[in-house]
């Protein structure tokens, strides 16, 4: 690859220096040329000083979004960035070496690609992984089959051209969850393609608490509540929708055929559990809470 372009990484961080540290430890290990790599790391949380624990890195830009979200700490990065091309990544995330060289490659495969979704490989704390992690790995963060059957890419992992930015406009920085969704729909709707890339990998730790999981519950029930405009709906078919969701959370585990019966029963109790939640949650929404932030 020749007249390779400079890349701009952006990492929106909130309250988890630990896991920053790694990700921008990887990123210094990275294949592609040091020189052509602007890391731009979003701090959150104005309350939360990380300036410090990146003092001995290089091509490091510290940026303060006080908005709270992580999509309003993107949409800083973006504009604050020098690269033709951007890539995502959360703090928590461990990129591979390759991860810039093969983003960058598909991204440059074909003159009318738009976004590559990068795979995200998730990774236990032990050996055997706990019913929470079993299921974050089965249910969330599943790249290859988010772009190939729904086009689209989380920005755990994605790459895409600063000027689509301009073209398209930013991320919605009301949605809490599920911008990143909103956002390549534009881009395929534009015109541009979305391709899936195994080899530009990145590393996610698995959900290991139970509250974590439950978070994430709450915010993407919030963050797809607002997408779908559900706030106006009638009684009848908000609750139609939502036992039809319900059903389908329990069915899928009952599917599930790589896993032993013993999983699949704590599998079953732990989607009861979170279906719950999320029938709560709805219910709180739709009468006037706000939906968690990001």
């Amino acid at each position: 690859m020749e007249n390779l372009p400079l890349v701009s990484i952006i990492i929106p961080v909130y309250q988890d220096t630990e896991r920053l540290v790694k990700c921008i430890e990887a990123l210094q290990k990275q294949t592609y040329p040091k020189n052509l790599l602007d890391i731009i790391v979003v701090n959150n949380d104005s309350g939360f000083d990380i300036k410090d624990i990146l003092n001995d890195y290089k091509n490091i830009s510290l940026l303060q979004e006080s908005s709270p979200g992580s999509y309003s700490a993107r949409n800083k990065g973006i504009l604050f960035s020098k690269g033709s091309i951007i890539a995502f990544t959360d703090s928590d995330c461990i990129p591979s070496e390759q991860w810039i060289e093969c983003g960058v490659k598909g991204l440059l495969s074909n003159p009318n690609i738009g976004i590559v979704g990068g795979a995200v490989n998730l990774f236990f704390r032990n050996k055997f992984p706990s019913t929470v992690e079993l299921y974050d790995s089965l249910f969330f963060l599943q790249q290859k089959r988010y772009v190939r059957e729904y086009k689209i890419a989380v920005t755990a992992n994605l790459f895409t051209f600063k000027d689509i930015f301009y073209k398209i406009g930013l991320y919605d920085n009301n949605l809490k969850s599920g911008a990143d969704s909103e956002w390549c729909k534009r881009v395929v709707t534009y015109g541009y393609e979305i391709i899936y890339s195994d080899s530009a990998s990145v590393r996610h730790p698995a959900r290991f608490k139970l509250g974590d999981l439950y978070e994430k519950i709450r915010r993407v029930t919030g963050g797809k509540f607002v997408r779908d405009d559900r706030i106006e709906e009638k009684t009848l078919l908000f609750w139609i929708t939502n036992f039809k969701e319900i059903s389908f959370g329990l069915k899928r585990v009952l599917k599930l055929e790589d896993v032993n019966l013993n999983e699949k029963i704590r599998l079953f109790l732990l989607e009861t559990s979170i279906q719950m939640l999320r029938g709560y949650e709805l219910l709180m929404l739709r009468y006037g809470k706000d939906t968690e932030r990001k």
